[in-house]
């Protein structure tokens, strides 16, 4: 009977221990995929600083960086280059592959003013630069993005937050998809998504990434195009005005409301206006077409005839083509080509192409709507809906109708 009383006990207490939650960071760990993020294309020499221990890894050596050896310096050669420091000389050639490994989780790595962590590899692009690629898991990855894509400073934000984290891991696992026979599978800027490693982290955008842990957005049972904006200026773009491509129907121009109101109303770019003067446009002119008309000897440069005349717009009233005369130059704007345009200073970009043009004596008024391309998800409009009760998965079906979620791991 003390036999069969203590197989009971055994079972209970196996079967109370089957039902403990386990920790699910380091149970989904082992399944949580690494991206490959370009930080740097290393053209002449820069500088790495180590907080805590790494190891220097090539197929024929392994060498310590820490505390005591905590800088070293890297400088591209003719045939390769090297990496250095007051003790230590190495020298590669343009074929050599070098891998920087953390001793453990808490190491980091300083580069031009960003802190990273992982692991990183240092190879040739060309004769002339190298790579410099942080390995990591995406979803410590995400927490050094999501804050550098929206705000992550108000608890209010926080479904927001996580719709922003949603997009955000989705755009990355689409990106190491398509290039994952590339060297990176993305790049720590605008040209994909702005990356700022652990020292840009925030407890909220941490928050969201976790709590949002493997989730992603698709459609037809493949990953969406999850494109974001800062401000719609009340109504969302087309997909297909902005980018060539074939139509989705998830990304569809609308209005962004939320009851009566305009979901971005509250964003400081909701309406606007831009005054160019002849100077500034001339200027703009030469910095766009290479051609100045005010240093030719005219009497008065307002008789110098200057016009913008917008000739298409978009089903949500984005100026799609426009038709500008100077002088004797006329030239076809579209796109993203209107906004370089229309930015001051040069190289700067006009908010949006949701805009109307007016005149006065001495320059162009520009009264616009909205910040950004207007396709996908508007952040402050999200910003905005979860201040009033949206849940992240309602923020996301808002402006990606059509769409499911689902766990990719």
């Amino acid at each position: 009977m003390k036999t069969f009383k203590n197989l009971i006990l055994l079972l209970l207490l196996l079967l109370f221990i089957a039902c403990i939650p386990q920790n699910k960071s380091a149970q989904d760990a082992i399944n949580i995929p690494v991206i490959k993020v370009l930080l740097a294309e290393i053209n002449n020499a820069d500088t790495l600083n180590f907080n805590g221990t790494y190891f220097l890894e090539t197929e024929e050596a392994r060498y310590e960086f820490g505390p005591s050896n905590s800088t070293i310096y890297i400088q591209v050669l003719k045939n390769g280059y090297k990496i250095y420091n007051e003790k230590r000389l190495f020298r590669f050639r343009k074929s050599d592959r070098v891998e920087l490994v953390p001793a453990d989780a808490r190491a980091t790595i300083q580069l031009n003013n960003g802190e990273y962590s992982g692991r990183f590899s240092l190879f040739s692009k060309d004769s002339l630069s190298l790579y410099f690629v942080n390995q990591i898991d995406i979803e410590s990855y995400l927490q050094g993005v999501v804050p550098a894509g929206i705000f992550t400073t108000n608890i209010d934000y926080l479904e927001a937050i996580k719709a922003q984290a949603i997009c955000a891991r989705t755009y990355a696992l689409k990106k190491m998809d398509e290039r994952n026979q590339k060297p990176f599978h993305v790049f720590a800027d605008v040209r994909d998504q702005v990356y700022g490693g652990v020292g840009k982290r925030t407890k909220l955008g941490d928050l969201a990434v976790l709590e949002t842990q493997g989730s992603t957005l698709l459609y037809n049972n493949a990953l969406a195009n999850t494109f974001f904006h800062s401000s719609c200026g009340g109504v969302l773009e087309d997909a297909s005005d902005v980018w060539q491509g074939p139509q989705l129907p998830y990304l569809k121009s609308q209005q962004d409301v939320i009851g009566k109101e305009f979901a971005d109303g509250k964003s400081p770019y909701y309406r606007w206006i831009k005054e160019r003067t002849v100077s500034q446009l001339d200027t703009m002119f030469n910095y766009t077409f290479g051609t100045t008309y005010l240093n030719k000897p005219v009497q008065d440069t307002m008789d110098i005839p200057l016009r913008m005349r917008v000739t298409e717009r978009s089903p949500s009233g984005r100026v799609t083509r426009m038709i500008v005369n100077y002088g004797t130059d006329q030239h076809e704007l579209k796109g993203y080509e209107i906004r370089r345009f229309l930015g001051w200073p040069g190289g700067s970009l006009l908010p949006s192409t949701l805009f109307k043009l007016s005149s006065s004596d001495t320059s162009i008024i520009i009264k616009g709507a909205g910040n950004g391309h207007g396709v996908g998800m508007c952040q402050y409009g999200a910003m905005y809906k979860a201040q009033k009760g949206l849940q992240y998965y309602h923020i996301l079906q808002s402006y990606f109708p059509g769409t499911v979620l689902k766990r990719a791991y």
